[in-house]
């Protein structure tokens, strides 16, 4: 990638446009102290640490740094620099966003790629006691005195983690693709 050594603050406005889709811009408001995304990660929560870490960086472009599409470049390339520096902040932003007791685990992973893939390794499987965990909780949600819209939104997170930790199987020989009747919507449902 092309060094974008121009000022934020000067050159037109489309300038400023292809900084940001730089994977290697770092704002003025980015710091290493930063946490991402809202939600600690305890080791009990992973995939809800996961979404929302995962829409922080999205929302910085730096998702190619933990999922291993944006490379470390070679060592005499005039890129190498920027790619550690970005490296290092996404290292940073993640580590503040996991507890200190797990963090303490963390910090020498070399890369925020290898950083994201011992979390997943480590927490991102699912196991019998989760999905049980979970179910347990779907069958415990209840109204009681709570809004329809409260009640609504319990039931959905139990959902929506159980979906992601035991997703529905995918058709692979494409025959839903021809389905007319909206049976997979009707799964899905």
């Amino acid at each position: 990638m092309a060094n974008n050594s121009q000022s934020f603050q000067s050159g037109p406005i489309h300038n400023t446009a292809l900084q940001y889709n730089d994977p290697y811009f770092i704002s003025s408001h980015d710091n290493s102290n930063a946490q991402l995304g809202h939600v600690i990660f305890t080791g009990n929560n992973y995939v809800n640490w996961h979404r929302s870490v995962t829409n922080a960086l999205g929302a910085k472009n730096k998702l190619g740094f933990t999922n291993g599409s944006i490379v470390r470049p070679s060592d005499d390339s005039e890129d190498l620099q920027q790619w550690i520096r970005n490296d290092y902040m996404v290292c940073s932003w993640l580590i503040n966003s996991i507890d200190k007791s797990i963090a303490e685990s963390l910090m020498f992973v070399a890369s925020a790629h290898e950083l994201w893939s011992e979390i997943a390794e480590r927490y991102g499987h699912s196991t019998a006691p989760q999905l049980y965990e979970l179910h347990k909780n779907l069958m415990s949600v209840k109204q009681n005195d709570d809004s329809i819209a409260q009640y609504y939104n319990n039931l959905k997170k139990v959902w929506d983690q159980l979906h992601v930790l035991d997703p529905l199987p995918i058709c692979t020989c494409g025959i839903l693709l021809k389905c007319s009747c909206g049976f997979l919507k009707k799964i899905v449902e």
